[in-house]
């Protein structure tokens, strides 16, 4: 299989649409910067801005040094998702974590649902031309997918349009009491709307991920928050232990099984300087196709993902960056033993640990790792003051001499 000359992607027209809004964000935000630093004639840097920058650097020396660094830089061409594009989404979810407020959460969660909504609508409208033209199509699960090309990337936008529906569906508004009941009656419809078109889609581990992911909710909005976070812990540990046995036990073919024992072959090679650099770093984004092919594993199977974000992570940017990103949500889980029930904070866990189970399985179209960014962002940005100033506290003081002199010079 020829990876450097693939046909392009049904999905590139949502990556040149998020490279362009991610690079509108990234400006905004320097502008918002720059602003800022001139009133309080210093820089300001928090220790966040190190750990992205440091990550930043860590992507760049993966794709640099990749054995297939044009691809890594710029993504294959089905995708279009190498180095740049990841940036560009790093750098714009950075800005957005450094604004974010619980407002302006309610903007971009209301904006998922409708675009869910939209992407419903475009799915409806497939399901009713193939009951016209070819009834039988749908029983192969592949065509109901809204305008994501595949029903797998479209399950996982509505998986998070139904944990934000049902946020508002719980939600204790200051309002009368018809506009409380009308907030629940659209909620509950919003809901139900997606768990049938979800159906439509056919995406078993979507459903099962969305099943999850509304047992979660159930839990919390029952339970103590303390006993809520035991059974999350719980349920990462039951979820790791099910799939290391099904991936020990089973012993009928499954392609994803496949990829995973073809990238532990590649992992598992000699030792040396070169088996070092892919083993820190990775072989760079997107390449995966290519690597499966000279390694000559996953022979005539167009796979360019392990179907697994922990394995995607291992095999395209290398352990340090899974370990920073298992630092990372640690930490989340970690703010989720607080006593203190915070809606917007905990529904968006419930989302992160939605997508993240969702992604064991799946592999993630732009739109989906774009959600999932957002949810990160977020995720820090609204932890509790304590935790979030761990996170954030953090200046140089040698930056901010080296800046206020600079613009005396130039005064």
């Amino acid at each position: 299989m020829d990876y450097t000359t693939l046909p392009k992607g049904y999905e590139l027209p949502k990556v040149f649409f998020y490279q362009i809004i991610c690079s509108i964000i990234i400006l905004l935000g320097t502008v918002l910067f720059l602003i800022n630093t001139y009133k309080e004639q210093r820089i300001s840097l928090a220790k966040s801005f190190y750990v992205v920058s440091a990550v930043s650097i860590l992507l760049s020396l993966s794709a640099l040094l990749s054995p297939y660094q044009e691809i890594a830089i710029w993504g294959n061409t089905f995708r279009y998702q190498g180095l740049l594009t990841y940036l560009l989404m790093i750098w714009a979810s950075y800005v957005i974590f450094k604004v974010l407020n619980k407002n302006l959460w309610h903007l971009i969660t209301g904006a998922i649902i409708l675009s869910s909504i939209l992407q419903c609508v475009a799915a409806i409208n497939q399901f009713n031309n193939l009951m016209k033209i070819n009834p039988e199509l749908i029983s192969e699960g592949l065509w109901i997918n809204g305008t994501f090309g595949q029903a797998n990337w479209f399950a996982g936008r509505i998986l998070v349009a139904i944990i934000f529906a049902a946020f508002y569906f719980g939600l204790k508004i200051e309002a009368t009491r018809n506009k409380r009941i009308l907030l629940k009656i659209i909620s509950a419809i919003l809901i139900i709307f997606f768990l049938t078109i979800l159906g439509l889609s056919q995406s078993i581990w979507g459903i099962i991920s969305a099943v999850v992911a509304i047992l979660l909710i159930i839990l919390y909005e029952v339970l103590p928050k303390k006993i809520f976070a035991k059974i999350v812990y719980i349920s990462i540990t039951a979820g790791i232990t099910v799939f290391i046995l099904y991936f020990k036990l089973n012993t009928e073919y499954n392609l994803r099984l496949d990829i995973v024992n073809s990238i532990l072959i590649i992992l598992s090679q000699p030792f040396n300087l070169q088996q070092f650099q892919f083993i820190t770093l990775g072989f760079g984004f997107d390449t995966l196709g290519n690597v499966f092919r000279d390694y000559r594993l996953i022979q005539g199977s167009l796979v360019d993902r392990a179907h697994n974000v922990i394995f995607d992570i291992i095999i395209q940017n290398g352990f340090i960056i899974l370990i920073i990103f298992l630092a990372l949500v640690y930490k989340l889980l970690r703010a989720l033993h607080s006593n203190t029930r915070d809606r917007v904070w905990d529904f968006t866990f419930i989302a992160i640990f939605a997508w993240i189970f969702r992604s064991i399985i799946h592999e993630n179209g732009i739109v989906n790792l774009m959600d999932f960014l957002f949810l990160f962002a977020a995720g820090f940005a609204l932890l509790p003051k304590q935790e979030l100033h761990r996170f954030n506290s953090f200046n140089t003081q040698k930056v901010q001499t080296f800046f206020k002199s600079l613009r005396n010079r130039v005064s």
